[in-house]
């Protein structure tokens, strides 16, 4: 070999050798970079193939009455749901799922949205409260289908059903608004409060997730559990509700197509009883309400699904007069001594009010004109104490203003006033508009709730209160240092109401020497008496079409001699105030007197 040969050949092999030690630099580089300055990359990416995090839901709190009653709990239920970690062919696992339970178009689609919007490592939720049939075809079909779960978790059971639909609420699956806040609600089996209770104190009752962390194959099965933070329960709740006298008020007012009744503790403004009839079912809500059950209560006449306590809207009647005595009796052209005649007309320009009496009351003080509800009388002062001290003193016993009660939906209602009038109508205030409120017509609105606060606030010598339903969760205030002589005179007012010859309140009378019924009762229009109606006689009650009737109200408490219990109670269209409400009312008082006062005493 020629040395020219030789130097070539060894030109190639250097060149080769520079090229191996370049490709093994290069290898032990990659090996380097991968295995070491990358290392808790890929072993987390590792982790994430082998470990699985899953939230573990929370037990929903219960709700208890002041006795210590379960009126809402949980009882186990299962539900179909799906782990697309442990199946990459969900598309194809849903077919045969369908097949299975036999989903609805509807169903589908939602399950589809979960897929988009629902993270991995929450499960999917196919289908909740699975029967005995469904749940025994996926058990045999699960081992076939990778993914493919049966959860254990709670239902919510309401026992009582419609008498506390209105306090409770009820719960359902969460709205996207409700998982755009938490994605974890979007667990197989959670529910969150919609109304009522359940939805004031959703926070306090939903309790806290916890973890569950696991080793899994390749397949996605597990091999052991690597830890478990357990979830923390939501708070039990205990109320102010009286069960017993809840009952006891939602059967007495059944019968009727529509009312409402509140009983408060008028020393702490615990609220023993809230009833709106009718009521509804809210264990259709956590099962899942269908859409013809949805539209018939919706379209109901007589509104199932409004909580007429807080929501409802009404004219109050003559029950008013009982607060605007307490302005007259401060106003110096009136005060307790007062007198005028009434002969059932009052002439105000062109157009003549009249009294509830015909014929007149003659010559009345408020005290009478409140023991027999003289509208004549009140037309009349409220004239000369004027439209700004009358709102004044109607808004100091929350007139047109919300009570702060731990109910969602509460409405404030409309105290109207001058200022109101012009921004509304761009109208002046006349001196029949002071009229209509001074018997509490017109355009004043309000909710039984302010009624059953200012009837109590009078009864316990001006206490301020904060009406609730959780226990602990009122305000309390301090009593008045002194007797108010002016709510005195209407307290011995409203007594005679009822306990007196002549009182327009004599059908609540109870006949029991330290259990006096004290109260207002009121007949609210619900439409204007044309002067044809005047001449010819007002139809009765039974010839009036039912959504025609007056409102038939009474708010009151009990004892008179030493008051504790404040009741209000509304018959919608129930016709004539006090013949329509008192027997009720003393039904009432009666339950009250044996079954608690006497207890308590």
């Amino acid at each position: 070999m020629s040395a020219r040969a030789i130097e070539s050949l060894s030109s190639r092999i250097t060149t080769l050798i520079v090229v191996i030690i370049l490709v093994f630099l290069s290898l032990a580089g990659r090996l380097y970079y991968l295995q070491v300055y990358k290392s808790s990359h890929y072993l987390t990416l590792s982790d994430k193939n082998r470990i699985q995090t899953t939230p573990i839901k929370p037990e929903r709190g219960r709700i208890l009455d002041r006795n210590g009653t379960v009126i809402a709990h949980n009882q186990p239920r299962y539900h179909a749901a799906f782990d697309r970690r442990k199946n990459k062919n969900f598309s194809k696992a849903l077919s045969t799922i369908q097949t299975i339970l036999n989903l609805t178009e509807e169903e589908i689609a939602d399950i589809e949205k979960q897929v988009e919007t629902v993270p991995k490592y929450i499960p999917l939720e196919l289908k909740r409260n699975l029967s005995w049939q469904e749940l025994s075809t996926l058990e045999i079909n699960s081992f076939d289908i990778p993914g493919l779960e049966i959860l254990q978790s709670e239902e919510r059971v309401y026992p009582y059903g419609e008498s506390l639909s209105h306090v409770l609420g009820y719960v359902a699956k969460p709205n996207q608004e409700d998982l755009n806040n938490n994605i974890l609600l979007s667990v197989p089996g959670v529910v969150v409060g919609k109304n009522g209770l359940e939805k004031y104190y959703n926070e306090d009752l939903s309790g806290e997730f916890g973890t569950l962390m696991t080793e899994n194959n390749a397949r996605g099965q597990k091999i052991r559990t690597l830890s478990k933070e357990q979830a923390v329960a939501g708070e039990d709740i205990t109320l102010t509700i009286d069960l017993p006298l809840q009952n006891h008020i939602y059967e007495l007012l059944k019968p009727h197509k529509s009312a409402a009744a509140i009983v408060m503790d008028i020393k702490t403004g615990e609220i023993l009883a809230l009833v709106s009839i009718p009521g509804y079912d809210p264990n259709l809500f956590t099962k899942g309400i269908s859409s013809r059950q949805w539209q018939s209560l919706l379209k109901a006449e007589n509104n199932p699904l409004t909580n007429k306590t807080i929501s409802g809207l009404y004219s109050p009647g003559s029950l008013i007069k009982t607060f605007i005595a307490y302005a007259l009796l401060s106003e110096p052209k009136v005060g307790p001594n007062f007198t005028l005649g009434c002969d059932g007309k009052y002439p105000v320009g062109s157009h003549t009010f009249h009294c509830w009496k015909k014929i007149g009351h003659g010559q009345t003080n408020l005290l009478k004109a409140l023991m027999q509800s003289c509208d004549i009388f009140f037309y009349k002062t409220t004239q000369l104490l004027g439209i700004d001290k009358l709102i004044t003193t109607l808004s100091q016993f929350k007139m047109g203003q919300k009570t702060g009660i731990d109910l969602e939906h509460e409405k404030a209602g409309l105290l109207p006033s001058p200022q109101w009038k012009k921004q509304r109508y761009s109208q002046r205030w006349w001196p029949g508009d002071t009229i209509n409120l001074s018997i509490g017509q017109g355009a004043l609105l309000t909710t039984p709730l302010q009624w059953v606060y200012g009837i109590a606030k009078i009864a316990n010598g001006g206490q301020e209160l904060q009406p609730h339903l959780r226990k602990g969760a009122g305000e309390y205030f301090a009593p008045p240092s002194k007797k108010d002589p002016h709510l005195t005179y209407i307290q011995k007012a409203l007594d005679h109401t009822v306990n007196s010859p002549g009182g327009t309140g004599h059908h609540a009378k109870l006949d029991i020497p330290d259990f006096h019924v004290a109260g207002k009762t009121s007949t609210s229009q619900v439409r204007r008496i044309t002067m044809k109606e005047r001449q010819q006689g007002i139809r009765s009650v039974a010839e009036t079409p039912w959504h025609l009737r007056d409102n038939a109200i009474f708010t009151g408490y009990a004892p008179a001699q030493n008051p504790r219990y404040a009741l209000t109670l509304i018959v919608e269209h129930g016709g004539w105030g006090g013949r329509t409400t008192g027997p009720l009312v003393k039904n009432i008082f009666q339950y009250i007197y044996t079954h608690l006062y006497k207890k308590n005493a």
